[in-house]
């Protein structure tokens, strides 16, 4: 119902943000929800239940002090095109919930700083801002990124990590769509290889990162999709 489709607006809006957080955004645009529908809203998101089932499985010697809570993250890097560029594209942005897995791809025609932030704000925008922006880029690529998403009301802190080649999953979705297609311009194909991804079976959190954003399976008929048998058989297999 409409109460329903609000919270959960405001829910994802704020990364999935505490009852509290939600009640507080609320109050300022709406006067007639309750706090109970908001308690009940969040006891049957599963994407929190999720968060709340990583953080009591964590290792002890990783676990965050008592009565902290667990800082929502995310991670983004890039995919280095530039010898097979699309126009002016040259690299993809990919962006992962750290908790989800749901990755989100942009096409980018250089890294500078204001592409990167502008590429992230579109992001955070739709799915919510995480406290912490793990990346590898250098200490001051990474003050200007979070300079430029601060004056844009996004307060984010950005944490350097090392990244080990995490983009081969995608190339080989990327590169089997580009053949089948027969065509260069990949990035009108981002939005169908970030989905297929999506609904691919993720060994470390059990299930697709699709169904762990949305509490539900994807709906697009990947045979569509003009992809090799044996990747969309991969696909099947998880989803039905």
């Amino acid at each position: 119902d409409e109460i329903y489709d609000i919270i959960n607006n405001i829910h994802l809006k704020t990364n999935h943000g505490s009852k509290n957080v939600v009640i507080k955004y609320l109050n300022a645009r709406y006067k007639n929800i309750t706090y109970e529908s908001v308690n009940i809203y969040l006891s049957l998101c599963k994407v929190c239940k999720e968060r709340s089932q990583a953080k009591a499985k964590e290792p002890a010697r990783y676990r965050k002090p008592a009565g902290k809570k667990l800082k929502p993250r995310g991670t983004f890097y890039f995919i280095d095109m530039q010898e097979e560029p699309d126009g002016e594209y040259r690299y993809i942005i990919v962006y992962e919930d750290e908790v989800t897995k749901f990755v989100q791809l942009k096409a980018l025609k250089s890294k500078e700083v204001g592409n990167i932030a502008a590429a992230l704000l579109e992001v955070f925008t739709t799915f919510g801002t995480p406290c912490v922006l793990q990346s590898g880029s250098d200490e001051q690529t990474a003050i200007e990124i979070t300079n430029l998403l601060k004056d844009k009301g996004q307060q984010v802190k950005h944490e350097k990590v090392s990244l080990e080649e995490p983009n081969n999953e995608i190339n080989k979705i990327l590169y089997c769509w580009l053949c089948r297609s027969a065509t260069y311009k990949w990035s009108e194909g981002l939005r169908f290889i970030q989905y297929i991804r999506n609904i691919t079976y993720n060994e470390k959190i059990k299930k697709t990162p699709f169904e762990a954003m949305f509490g539900r399976k994807g709906k697009l008929d990947v045979s569509s999709l003009n992809l090799p048998q044996e990747v969309i058989g991969d696909i099947r297999s998880e989803e039905d």
